[in-house]
Parts: C-alpha cells; structure tokens; sequence
C-alpha cells in the first residue's frame, strides 16, 4: 500500500483535481497522442507567436498520473521558446527513462519520481511529453516553410 500512495502523493493528486492547463485554445495547433496499453488520450494544443509558446492546454481523459503530468507540462511550456521546450520535454523523458538529470532542470516534473519505479505507468507519465514534441517538430517545420 506504501507504494501505492507513494505511486499517487497529495501533488500529483492536486495536479489532477484541478488542471489549470485543461482546454481548448481557440486558434491553437492540436495534437492527439494515446496510450493504448491503457486507453489515455489527451490533445496538447500549442498557441506559438514568434516561436515562443505563448499557451499550452490540454484536453482528454486518463489516469491521475497521465493528467497530471499533462497539467505539469503544460505550464512548464509556457513562454518557452520551441527549441527550449523540446530539450526540456527531452530531459523529462530521459528522466522518466531512469536516466540522471539535474533536478533543478525538472521543476515541478520532479514530483513524477516515483512514477519511475512503475514501468507501466512511465507510459502515463510522457503521454503528454511526447505528444508535445511531435506537435513542435510539426510547428517547427511550418515555421521554417513559412520563412
């Protein structure tokens, strides 16, 4: 049981009662990305002005980890620029993977540490992270044709 709460603390729980972050952007690029192992789906929309993400919101349903941890990335994003976003997006899953990350690069996704342990649910956690980082290649690419 000790696992399980550590698996759900009180932050992740607020994260996922009330997300800041969830909605539609009127205007904004859109992205789907789903968990199929588990049925998560969330849309990651981007509103992006002069390369700087000026809006980040989701929408969809899941689990307590996969929303919260959209809630999380979205604020993160927030006035970033996209090459920024994306090497912060990397860091993040690079740390879901196990792999060593300064934890003052991670913020508020440091409460996902102990997501880590739980294979399955590392999944759940960069739903969103990875969906983002499609959908900024994609803007990325747009940018550059428009150019």
């Amino acid at each position: 049981m000790d696992e399980l709460r550590e698996l759900y603390t009180d932050t992740l729980m607020s994260f996922y009662l009330a997300p800041d972050r969830k909605g539609k952007i009127a205007d904004a690029q859109g992205l789907e990305g789903k968990n199929l192992s588990c049925g998560d789906r969330i849309k990651v929309f981007l509103q992006v002005e002069d390369g700087v993400i000026k809006d980040a919101k989701f929408t969809g349903y899941g689990c307590v980890i996969s929303q919260s941890s959209a809630t999380v990335m979205c604020r993160m994003l927030l006035n970033k620029r996209l090459d920024e976003a994306k090497e912060m997006i990397d860091r993040f899953i690079d740390f879901m993977q196990g792999k060593d990350v300064p934890e003052e690069l991670l913020g508020d996704a440091l409460y996902f540490e102990g997501v880590r342990r739980f294979p399955s649910r590392v999944k759940c956690a960069t739903l969103a992270w990875h969906t983002a980082k499609e959908l900024i290649q994609k803007l990325k690419g747009i940018q550059s044709d428009a150019g």
